[in-house]
């Protein structure tokens, strides 16, 4: 069965580093009729590229070109499936350059049209079909929901996230103290993990019958089983940990390593869920290829490589709130490895600089101001001065990156480029008259001024 491997990574999730990174999304050629007409080829490239801007314009565009799919059309189920899959790419790209609100509309309409009573009717008929290839083509529409599933979840916690970040993130229409959004996204996030339950079952069923070739694909694995949804649980039960320390007044003493001392029980929930995915996912390898990673082929290992990138983000940003600052920094770091490598694999022109990299980029570089902030408590100045000089080469190569000028997450790096101004500013004062000091302050002016006219122009 031919497929075409993909990672869009969000959120997650990346997404600030997408949520829930973004799915492998296929292009279904096992049924010659769906998608024919369509530039997949064009789309999938952009995408993986992390060109989101063109995904938008490009789906667009293939969307446009026809009329919504209706029930009396002669290839209604094909186009149906085709529309999906453009919105979900659209919707994908959407969630990458902050566009929450539109994300969650494409997403939901792509939801839609796979749960329309006539799509599942004539689903149904073709479902009754023993034809391998058949059930292989339907198979990938399972995979679609449960995938469309998750993304949902990932809008959801990106808006989680981005209020914890200070970023607007309340859709039109629900206004309401932060406690009370966070109320309503809880129920939403409940409803739609009872929908991936019931979804994932039904996906193992028509795995039982399809191309034995589906069940190499750990990625497809790891929708089976609990990977996703305890990701998505832990990093719920972390932006609650977040939340719940700023209200105690910590998190504006002395930036994140102050917050951590108030995290409470939901920081250690976060670090038992990370486990039980990364438990999951082990599962899910192992499933694909008892051998191990080394023995899958190249599309196989670049999606387990990518889903243990995400693995290690989320892990990483539970460490940061627990106060383990220096551990949590490895992981960004291994997290930065592993997607340039998969970059490179693909033969992404200039793989450093793609926009993927912005969320571990920002989260390292927060990691070393939160320990420059340790070290100026502890009254050790040159290590303070060392951390910020390092998080200032982290924020020049964010300068680097492919990300539009008005993402939302500017904000996120203004705040981090201030931070650095400040620390620099402290140890100045804590080794008056050094000359290694003043020329750190020179650098890291220099740094500032790059970083502070990349990003003038902040979102919101």
């Amino acid at each position: 069965m031919s497929r075409l491997p993909f990672r869009a990574v969000l959120l997650t999730v990346g997404v600030l580093g997408l949520a829930l990174p973004s799915p492998p999304i296929r292009a279904d050629e096992a049924n010659p009729r769906i998608g024919k007409k369509t530039d997949w080829a064009t789309i999938d490239g952009l995408l993986a590229a992390g060109d989101y801007a063109e995904v938008v314009a490009a789906a667009t565009n293939e969307i446009t070109k026809a009329d919504r799919p209706k029930r009396w059309d002669a290839d209604f189920l094909p186009r149906s499936v085709e529309w999906s899959r453009l919105l979900m790419r659209r919707g994908v790209a959407e969630l990458h350059l902050g566009r929450l609100a539109a994300a969650e509309e494409s997403l939901e309409e792509a939801y839609r049209l796979l749960t329309d009573d006539d799509f599942k009717r004539q689903l149904a008929k073709e479902s009754k079909s023993g034809n391998v290839r058949t059930i292989s083509t339907l198979a990938l529409i399972d995979v679609d929901l449960v995938e469309l599933i998750y993304l949902r979840m990932a809008v959801l916690l990106e808006r989680f996230r981005y209020a914890n970040l200070g970023i607007e993130a309340a859709p039109a229409g629900q206004a309401g103290a932060l406690p009370e959004l966070v109320e309503r996204w809880r129920d939403e996030l409940d409803g739609l993990e009872r929908l991936a339950t019931r979804a994932r079952k039904d996906l193992a069923e028509r795995l039982e019958r399809a191309d034995p070739a589906m069940l190499t694909s750990p990625y497809y694995q790891s929708l089976l089983g609990r990977y996703r949804s305890a990701l998505a649980a832990a990093i719920w039960s972390l932006e609650q940990d977040k939340l719940e320390a700023a209200g105690t007044g910590s998190a504006a003493e002395s930036g994140r390593a102050a917050a951590a001392s108030a995290s409470g029980a939901k920081a250690v929930e976060s670090r038992k869920l990370v486990s039980e995915a990364a438990a999951a996912l082990d599962e899910a390898c192992k499933a694909a290829a008892p051998q191990g990673i080394d023995s899958m082929k190249r599309d196989a290992r670049i999606e387990a490589l990518l889903m243990q990138a995400e693995l290690l983000e989320c892990e990483g940003r539970v460490l940061v709130q627990l106060g383990e600052v220096a551990t949590a920094r490895e992981r960004f770091a291994k997290v930065l490895e592993v997607r340039q490598e998969v970059a490179a694999v693909r033969r992404i022109k200039q793989p450093e600089k793609h926009s993927d990299l912005l969320v571990p980029l920002l989260l390292s570089a927060e990691t070393l101001l939160d320990e420059a902030q340790v070290a100026l408590d502890a009254n050790d100045a040159a290590r303070s001065r060392d951390r910020s000089l390092e998080a200032s080469k982290v924020l020049e190569r964010v300068n680097g990156l492919s990300f539009p000028m008005d993402h939302p997450l500017r904000a996120w790096q203004k705040g981090l480029v201030s931070r650095v101004t400040s620390g620099l500013a402290a140890v100045k004062a804590a080794i008056p008259g050094n000359d290694v000091a003043d020329a750190a302050a020179r650098r890291i002016q220099r740094a500032i001024d790059g970083t502070a006219m990349a990003g003038a122009s902040t979102a919101p």
